[in-house]
């Protein structure tokens, strides 16, 4: 299938690179379907919704951890989601707006100063991590704009958009301090 690809797009590609970029796509495919599956039968498909679209958007510019394989991907993907969404139906009702603010406040902080997190592997450029923060920090004010939105009416649903939103500046904090530590141990500076 991979020679198919190379031999229909009519250019020269490295096979392996192909083959793992498919190996990507299918696995998030299959991840996105299992949430979604997940999401319908435990009557949040909204939310899991809110989840799919908000990750694809946000890790792509910010970063963030990845697991070694890509069944821990998939484990750690979906505990992170129903995690958000537990929690999401846990404080919707008990968290304020200045609650909200002061987080996101404190969010918009760690993204100017972290965004993104680079994986030792896979080296952005310097031109690509500045745009990516740049992206990563109009992403995060459209976030607020829906939340500010939900709020008036649909404070579950807001709360939704804050908690995932918490749980991927948190991936990126614990990706960049991960993939850091990394860095250092292998150029020996690490102690």
């Amino acid at each position: 299938m991979v020679q198919n690809l190379i031999q229909v797009s009519g250019k020269k590609h490295d096979p392996e690179v192909v083959a793992y970029g498919m190996e990507v796509i299918y696995s998030g495919l299959a991840a996105c379907l299992f949430l979604l599956v997940a999401g319908w039968a435990s009557h949040h498909l909204p939310e899991t919704l809110v989840y799919i679209v908000s990750h694809f958007l946000f890790v792509r510019v910010m970063g963030g951890y990845h697991a070694h394989t890509r069944t821990g991907c998939l484990l750690l993907t979906a505990a992170t989601c129903f995690l958000c969404i537990w929690i999401s139906d846990m404080v919707w009702n008990r968290v304020s707006a200045g609650t909200v603010a002061v987080s996101y406040i404190f969010y918009f902080f760690c993204v100017f100063r972290l965004a993104p997190a680079e994986h030792p592997n896979k080296k952005l450029g310097r031109e690509t991590c500045r745009k990516n923060r740049k992206r990563s920090l109009a992403y995060m004010a459209a976030a607020l704009l829906v939340i500010i939105i939900f709020w008036t009416f649909d404070r579950r649903m807001a709360c939704v958009f804050w908690v995932n939103m918490t749980e991927i500046v948190i991936s990126m904090i614990t990706g960049k301090e991960v993939y850091a530590h990394a860095e250092r141990k292998s150029s020996g500076t690490d102690s």
